[in-house]
């Protein structure tokens, strides 16, 4: 009988040591383990407003595009006031003479002609406006995947770290609806405003 219990002994330890039955064993020992943690999310802060007002490319293209707009307006001031010359001088002549009507006739013509021109150049200024802005943003970006690629960093999130002014009661409502309420160490607003200028 003790022979017989030894080799139940030795059968059932050759057999639970067996491949198979580790596995299944494993299998029930680890339903109840939970999965393997996530790893860590890095995230950083970028100041997208700081980055344009301080972007050397884009203050330069701004500036070249808002001389062109002034030079512009003074094209048209002087157009405006040659419009008005002639609608003054308009009043010197009778009524109903032919150069009256001849200049009356030029007048609504010059007036449709710059409406016309003003129309096209502020659609004209409004998308050379688009395209500098896009184009710095997509420099922007890229920098900031760059940035982030080379530090392990998973999420960046955009933020406004504009002080605010506690008397103004509209800058409290934006103060207010901020979706970044804190963040301690992970701006990375100069890195990126150095790597593009």
């Amino acid at each position: 009988m003790r022979r017989n219990i030894l080799w139940i002994v030795l059968l059932l330890t050759i057999a639970v040591a067996s491949d198979p039955w580790n596995r299944l064993l494993r299998t029930s020992a680890d339903d109840g383990a939970a999965p393997p943690a996530a790893p860590p999310t890095r995230v950083a802060m970028l100041d997208l407003a700081r980055i344009f007002s301080n972007y050397d490319k884009f203050k330069r293209q701004s500036d070249e595009l808002r001389r062109e707009v002034e030079q512009a307006e003074r094209q048209l001031k002087t157009r405006k006031a040659e419009l008005q010359a002639a609608a003054d001088s308009l009043g010197t002549l009778p009524k109903e003479s032919s150069q009256a009507k001849k200049l009356q006739e030029q007048i609504a013509h010059d007036t449709a002609e710059i409406t016309a021109h003003v129309a096209e150049q502020k659609r004209h200024f409004f998308e050379k406006e688009a395209a500098i802005y896009y184009e710095c943003y997509r420099e922007v970006m890229a920098e900031v995947e760059r940035y982030a690629k080379e530090r392990g960093i998973n999420l960046v999130m955009r933020f406004n770290g504009d002080p605010f002014d506690p008397a103004d009661p509209q800058a409290i409502q934006k103060e207010l609806n901020k979706a970044v309420l804190y963040q301690d160490g992970i701006d990375i607003t100069d890195e990126i405003l150095h790597s593009v200028n």
